[in-house]
């Protein structure tokens, strides 16, 4: 069900979006920069994918932000709660070889406490009416398991299954074991296709035929991504996003092909491969380089003590007329890094309305979770809202962004604060999408040992729609691990650097 519910809001997102495209495009015809000579095509699907950069506000955001505060907390239970976090935190990380049934309860108990006081997403996952139904189911299965049993049992049999049951956040980690929820891009690398004025075209034993209709499972599907070629051509190439926890190898998508000189039309089965992340990318958080001439500016992570180093590059970088940012394998941090980049880069400060509005709890566990979180006694609860209309933020040099399924958290934050720029092209998949929960915290289980991690604030999108395991997507679709290599091609094949 949470996997329809994604396919859906997805669908209706991008119909909302399609609606006044055309209009804006026709508005806003893409002007060639100095330096940049890339295909009409290309600028006019970039220009609608900035424009789908910012969504229109929910109607009823604000009454529905106060829909996702938690009822009924108290003071005396949170300080209760707060304690025993700092208690069995002191014990440190040594786990016992068994656990009777008694200790599991009592574990489980204190998991479901810590949820309904501690975890941000707690009522937008449900709330009581969900949470509480699955305490009670889950206390009943512990009879199934060995008594004693192992942790390592009590884990992955019984909270696993039962959390990933309601909870789809890519934030939420128990043990090792993430509750959360993904993607997985899949391509063919065989066939070249071009849009024409027939429509959608490739060359099919020798002879051009033309893409009719495209279905994967049963149902029809667009099919058809834009891409960049081994040698940095922009074309497009059969492939599909499969959203969910487990995805398959491959997958094969059914295409009716037609002649374009006879009109005969033929089936056949294309394969697709999974494209894999990015590998290789070294441990530096931060690193500077050139190829070709073009500045390559590498972020792997946002932290604190790197914040003068790394966002003064954005004033340094500004006067270069090209710029390769490389955001593969981005695991987050500090997204007020990010921020601060583009207003170096730019001289203007990205909108964080575009981003996502918050709902965060102000209590004692928060601040023993996440011990830079403001408390109060009793909780207490802040709604973060900006409503202020957003703008792109001009820009005239020429930004290539490259992307993978690896760039979560604040990464996902950076990729969003750059499709607010003139002159930005994302290359690559789509990023995680780990967003519903920030400001992280941990507490340990007394008995088993099993640490939670999870977010104490809530985050969604103005429109409500789905972004966890969907991500930002790229403007181009290219395999990650190749992805750099095809765009120092592209740039040399458009023309797109200055000549000094």
């Amino acid at each position: 069900m949470k996997h329809q519910t994604l396919i859906i809001a997805c669908a209706v997102l991008l119909l909302a979006a399609s609606a006044f495209l055309y209009g804006y495009i026709q508005n806003n015809r893409p002007s060639n920069i100095v330096g940049i000579d890339m295909p009409i095509e290309l600028l006019e699907l970039t220009q609608q994918n900035r424009l789908a950069a910012f969504p229109e506000p929910h109607p009823n955001l604000q009454e529905i932000l106060e829909g996702f505060k938690t009822p009924n907390l108290d003071a005396e239970t949170d300080i209760q709660i707060a304690e025993r976090i700092q208690q069995y935190r002191r014990r440190g990380s040594t786990r016992p070889n068994e656990l009777t049934h008694e200790q599991l309860i009592y574990d489980t108990e204190f998991l479901f406490d810590i949820l309904r006081y501690g975890y941000g997403a707690y009522q937008y996952f449900g709330g009581d009416d969900v949470f509480l139904p699955l305490r009670e189911t889950t206390l009943g299965r512990i009879h199934r398991l060995n008594n004693p049993t192992t942790a390592g049992a009590y884990v992955s049999s019984l909270l696993v299954p039962a959390l990933e049951s309601v909870i789809a956040d890519n934030h939420f980690w128990i043990d090792r074991n993430r509750i959360g929820i993904g993607s997985q891009l899949y391509m063919n690398r065989d066939f070249v296709v071009h849009r024409t004025n027939d429509g959608f075209a490739t060359e099919l034993g020798g002879t051009v035929h033309l893409v009719i209709e495209s279905t994967l499972d049963g149902q029809q599907v667009e099919g058809l991504l834009p891409t960049l070629t081994e040698d940095g051509q922009f074309a497009w190439a059969f492939g599909h996003v499969i959203y969910g926890s487990h995805a398959p190898s491959g997958a094969y998508m059914n295409v009716i092909f037609e002649n374009a000189e006879t009109g005969e039309k033929t089936a056949d089965t294309v394969p697709l491969a999974r494209v894999s992340n990015a590998s290789g990318l070294g441990s530096s958080m931060y690193s500077l380089s050139r190829r070709n001439g073009i500045p390559i500016l590498r972020n792997r992570h946002l932290q604190g003590n790197m914040q003068h180093s790394f966002t003064n590059t954005g004033e340094t970088l500004r006067d270069e007329p090209v710029l390769i940012l490389d955001l593969r394998g981005h695991n987050g941090g500090n997204d007020g890094l990010a921020w601060e980049w583009i207003r170096q880069y730019t001289g203007q400060a990205p909108g964080h309305g575009v981003m996502f509005s918050s709902v965060r709890r102000h209590s004692l566990i928060g601040n023993t979770l996440a011990y830079w979180m403001p408390y109060a006694s009793p909780p207490e609860w802040n709604i973060l809202h900006d409503d202020t209309p957003l703008t792109i933020i001009p820009n005239e040099n020429f930004i290539i962004v490259l992307t993978d399924n690896n760039i979560g958290s604040a990464g996902d934050s950076f990729v969003g604060y750059l499709r607010q720029l003139e002159n930005v092209l994302i290359v690559g998949t789509n990023t995680r999408g780990v967003l519903v929960t920030g400001n992280l915290g941990n507490a340990r289980l007394p008995h088993s040992g099993a640490v939670v991690h999870f977010g104490v604030s809530l985050n969604v999108r103005p429109d409500l729609s789905q972004f966890e395991g969907v991500g930002f997507a790229p403007d181009l679709w290219v395999p990650p691990d190749d992805s750099l290599n095809r765009v120092l091609r592209f740039i040399e094949k458009y023309g797109i650097v200055y000549n000094e």
